[in-house]
């Protein structure tokens, strides 16, 4: 079973989807690839926007997703929540995590972590009981992503990231 768990495909909520026809030229090419099951992840900044926004916005997507009619992989609901310091104490963030699952797709910030940062996905770890997968670590220093590791979360990895011969070999020893 092949499973995409980091796809932006919901029409009109973030980028790389802005009409219902790029998410059908998506889920074509991911029904192409023999991709089973695809997570629409679209992104969620709760520094720039409250939660129940983010989960309205989110509706309307799948509502313009689920008018289309193709074959499509199955489609599970999540989101790529963007960590933020304090973040383990926001209120009903589990309505973010894929499907019915405890499994919820984060993004590290683009900027230097503390340990701030670290304690947040510690925090939906242990205190709210959620399972962090960690969105596209190929993207973050080592050092950064060691600590992560060193936190026994989940990982994603894009797929073209592997394929790079410049970054394969550092990213193969994190599988």
């Amino acid at each position: 079973m092949i499973i995409d768990c980091h796809a932006h495909i919901l029409p009109r909520v973030d980028h790389g989807c802005e009409s219902p026809g790029t998410a059908k030229l998506q889920l074509e090419a991911a029904v192409n690839a023999g991709v089973d099951v695809i997570v629409a992840s679209s992104h969620f900044y709760p520094d720039k926007e409250l939660l129940d926004t983010f989960l309205k916005r989110r509706e309307e997507g799948i509502k313009s997703l689920n008018s289309m009619s193709l074959i499509r992989p199955r489609i599970l609901i999540g989101a790529e929540a963007t960590v933020c310091i304090g973040m383990q104490r926001l209120e009903n963030l589990d309505k973010l995590c894929i499907g019915d699952t405890k499994c919820i797709l984060l993004e590290m910030p683009f900027i230097n972590w503390n340990s701030e940062y670290i304690e947040a996905v510690k925090g939906i770890r242990d205190e709210l009981g959620l399972t962090p997968l960690m969105a596209h670590i190929d993207r973050y220093p080592e050092k950064e992503v060691k600590k992560l590791l060193d936190l026994g979360v989940y990982c994603q990895i894009n797929a073209e990231s592997i394929c790079s011969i410049f970054h394969r070999r550092r990213l193969i020893k994190w599988i």
